[in-house]
């Protein structure tokens, strides 16, 4: 099981990865057929719901309320 700051880095390093997807997706909407815009725009929603579930955790976890991680330690 990990640690709380391992699990932490995780979440981080997810974070920055979706920020990265992100923002790639964008650059490739901006040159993209009108066509195929409705899946960008989908797998962005997507990456974007995503990035703010990990971002509501990561908070979470910096002001932690008693047994939150011993609730995520169990599995939810």
């Amino acid at each position: 099981m990990d640690t709380q700051d391992e699990y932490i880095k995780k979440l981080e390093a997810e974070l920055i990865d979706h920020c990265a997807r992100i923002d790639l997706l964008v650059i490739e909407l901006k040159n993209t057929a009108a066509d195929k815009k409705p899946a960008y725009d989908q797998k962005l929603l997507e990456l974007r719901a995503k990035q703010q579930e990990i971002t509501k955790i990561l908070q979470k976890l910096e002001k932690p309320s008693p047994g939150l991680w011993e609730n995520i330690g169990n599995g939810g």
